[in-house]
């Protein structure tokens, strides 16, 4: 009874299972941070993935676009390639501009009317004001005007 008294108080009975489970948990520690960085990794290369392949569908698409336009030999040189995209993005931002220089003409010319529409009614207020001036000043004993 007394041995086991003192192996229950002893404070080194039990370490070496302590000390394989502080081992243990140390191991799955490095594990998980190592299965977190291959994830990562996977991740990323996905994103790489996904990225190339919606690259190689818009020139696939742009290209169906130029060949219904036209037929186009498929010989042609990357640099007419390259030609073609830079004059399809210069037609683009021409008819950007052109659409943007429209609508400040619209707009000026919308600017223009009100300022019109504004004289015209300060106008009428002017003529109705001194209207109201002369009836205010009215007198039933003046002479009629016709």
């Amino acid at each position: 009874l007394e041995k086991e008294t003192q192996a229950a108080l002893d404070p080194d009975v039990g370490n070496d299972v302590v000390n394989a489970m502080r081992k243990e948990i140390n191991r799955m520690e490095h594990k998980h941070g190592e299965l977190k960085r291959r994830q990562e990794k996977l991740i990323q290369e996905m994103e790489k993935a996904i990225y190339k392949r919606q690259l190689i569908q818009t020139k696939a698409l742009s290209a169906a676009a130029r060949n219904e336009g036209g037929s186009s030999s498929s010989s042609a040189s990357l640099k007419g390639r390259a030609a073609k995209k830079d004059e399809m993005t210069k037609a683009g931002l021409k008819k950007a501009c052109a659409a943007l220089k429209k609508s400040i003409r619209e707009t000026e010319s919308g600017g223009a009317e009100a300022d019109a529409r504004i004289e015209r009614l300060e106008d009428d207020g002017v003529c109705a004001a001194t209207e109201a001036r002369s009836i205010s000043h009215w007198s039933p004993y003046d002479p009629v005007r016709v």
